[in-house]
Formats: C-alpha cells, structure tokens, sequence
C-alpha cells in the first residue's frame, strides 16, 4: 500500500501516493514547499498508524510541524516521530545509518530526509562527500526495499550557466537522481501557488498545489 502525502493532488501525480521500497524526490528553489510536503508526509503517516523517521538538516522545523499537525495534538503526533538532527557530514551519514535500523521496526513506514544535500555538497572536497552520501542512500534503500518502506528526499536547485536557458538542476546531479524511483519537480507560482512535475518516471505529467498554514493541498 503507498504512503499518502496528505494531498489529495499530489498523492494523484504520484499514482496513489509515495512507494514502500522506493525513493521519491522532491527538488525545487528555496521556499517552493519542499519541507512542508515532508512533514505533511510524515504527519499523514503517523495519523494512519505508522511511525515516521525524520532527518532535519540542519534543524526540524517545530513551528511548521505544529501548523500541519492540526487539528491533532502535535504532541501526540510527535510520539511516533524519531528525529534526527544531524549538524555535520558525519552526523548525517551515522543518521542516515540509524535510519536504515529502524527500518527493522514493521510500524516504521516512511524515512524523510530534509534534505541529503545540505551538508554534503557544501564542503570543499565535494566529490568525496558526495560519493559518501550516495552510499549511504543506497546503503538505506536496500534495507527499505526489504522491509517496503518508503523514502522521501529532498533537495536543492543550482543554475547550471552552460546549460540552455540556465537551467535549474537539483544538487547531486544524475547519481542522485538515478537512485530516486520518482522525482517530483516543484516551481513557485502566483503567491501560494505552486506546480509540481513529475518528472521520473516518464511520461512527464503535473499538478497544482495550494500552499496554506495548516494544509498542502
């Protein structure tokens, strides 16, 4: 059964919702809603009985959590959220390592990651650690696949100047995408309106989502 993103528009786009064994990866500019859709996820993933593990990077966002708890008690929500806030290279790979553990746990439905790319691809050796981080990903997706739990990632945008138009593409590049079962693209629109584009697998299709305090819809 796949995991509801708690849109009923996204969860459409992707054929029903996020796939158990596989990563879904949500990539788009700063504030297009990219952390609210995951803790939409794992909110909607604990409500329907599972728990939820979260790496927030650099820091969960409390004050969002709550807003998309209602109108459950954010407190009875966050009992079967595992966080983890990594403020390192290192400390994301050990999180990532954890996570894939708990995987173990048959109430443990959905592994969030917000977002693999902050810490990896801002170092200065930047293909080492990218390679570092990949592996771990894997690392986490076989045990996944084992245990048919989701994955959902997300990451940034970077304009690309030698390519046509500038075009904007997520961090990490072709290795990160090649691991992603699903990529979801996701553009800023009028205020707080944004499109989202299913991007992998093909045929390219969208949808549109409404952004407000206490649902994405």
């Amino acid at each position: 059964m796949k995991i509801s993103t708690g849109s009923n528009q996204l969860n459409q786009l992707l054929d029903g919702g996020l796939e158990p064994g596989a990563i879904t990866h949500i990539y788009g500019e700063s504030g297009s809603g990219k952390t609210g859709l995951t803790l939409q996820a794992s909110i909607e993933t604990i409500k329907n009985g599972g728990t939820t593990v979260y790496i927030a990077t650099p820091r969960f966002m409390v004050e969002r959590f709550k807003q998309l708890c209602y109108p459950e008690r954010p407190e009875e929500i966050g009992s079967n959220l595992i966080i983890f806030e990594p403020k390192n290279i290192d400390k994301l790979k050990a999180a990532i390592q954890n996570a894939a553990h708990t995987t173990n746990k048959t109430d443990v439905k959905l592994i969030t990651i917000d977002s693999p790319t902050y810490y990896g691809y801002r170092d200065t050796e930047k293909q080492k650690t990218k390679k570092q981080v990949t592996e771990q990903l894997k690392y986490l997706l076989a045990k996944a696949k084992k245990q048919k739990t989701a994955i959902l990632i997300t990451n940034q945008i970077y304009t690309d100047i030698n390519k046509e138009k500038n075009k904007a593409t997520p961090i990490g590049g072709k290795t990160l995408q090649d691991i992603s079962k699903t990529t979801i693209k996701l553009e800023k629109k009028k205020k707080n309106k944004r499109k989202a584009i299913k991007t992998k697998p093909k045929p390219q299709k969208h949808t549109y989502l409404t952004i407000k305090q206490t649902k994405i819809k």
